[in-house]
């Protein structure tokens, strides 16, 4: 596939990376019913709203949801309707602050060097440019200089902490409750405010509450995560998946989240 032609709109309102390998889990056909010469935020809000918007944000494709998580299929937030979801997104990177080194020795070997290129922030945190995946560009593997094996390329998203805490902004079976983390598998970035949907960075410990359950908590900044008994399946750079235990070292795994970053890991996943 000449993936060209379809790249019109990066960033806000854009496709994400589910949108563009659709020909490849064999949903050719939705694949071509798709205008690019539309914004995909045209088909859940805008003019493609409704009856033709609805043959992709309320197709559920079983390719894109865990079977850990059978419960969660559309998702639908205070009359704001998400669609079918995604369990799934690429890895973004994370963001190293000079805080992330407070009270280390000098000598220890997991220090962090403070991340300086981001996508300036819109209403939802700004958003490192050191994953396989970012904000409106491209991504070579020959950039990948820590290495395809000890990079994350695909993450879960369904932090299994938070199906179960219905006063958080939650959803469940479609019945709007709260902030999805999970978004439609068509999006790549909502319209406004720099919202990542197809691309999450790692800046909490996995399966992590939510940091506000009435808003004001920076999306991007959000947990990832999965339903699976303590941890979540992540697929790295060289095509391989590895069960990630949510009490993986928090430096391991945010090291994990960058493609150039020369982190010194130890007893990374295998």
């Amino acid at each position: 596939m000449d993936g060209g032609e379809y790249y019109n709109f990066p960033g806000d309102g854009s496709y994400g990376l589910f949108t563009y390998i659709l020909p490849y889990v064999e949903q050719e056909a939705l694949f071509q019913a798709i205008d690019f010469s539309l914004g995909a935020w045209e088909y859940q809000q805008g003019s493609q709203k409704g009856t033709v918007g609805d043959q992709f944000m309320r197709t559920v494709l079983p390719v894109y949801t865990c079977p850990s998580n059978p419960d969660i299929k559309i998702g639908e937030v205070m009359g704001n309707f998400y669609g079918a979801v995604s369990n799934y997104a690429g890895c973004a990177g994370t963001k190293w602050t000079a805080s992330d080194n407070a009270n280390k020795s000098s000598s220890d070997p997991n220090t962090y060097t403070p991340t300086t290129d981001v996508e300036s922030s819109g209403t939802e945190s700004a958003i490192a440019r050191n994953g396989l995946f970012q904000w409106g560009g491209e991504i070579e593997m020959g950039s990948c200089r820590d290495g395809l094996s000890n990079t994350f390329l695909i993450l879960e998203t369904t932090p299994a902490k938070v199906g179960d805490e219905p006063q958080y902004r939650w959803y469940r079976n479609g019945i709007s409750n709260g902030l999805v983390l999970s978004r439609n598998w068509l999006l790549g970035a909502n319209r406004i405010g720099k919202a990542l949907y197809a691309a999450r960075m790692l800046q909490v410990p996995m399966n992590r509450l939510p940091s506000s359950n009435l808003g004001g908590a920076l999306f991007n900044d959000q947990p990832v995560g999965s339903q699976h008994p303590g941890g979540g399946n992540f697929a790295k750079g060289d095509g391989s998946v590895s069960f990630v235990s949510e009490s993986i070292d928090f430096y391991i795994y945010r090291s994990m989240a960058t493609r150039d970053g020369g982190e010194v890991l130890f007893g990374q996943p295998e």
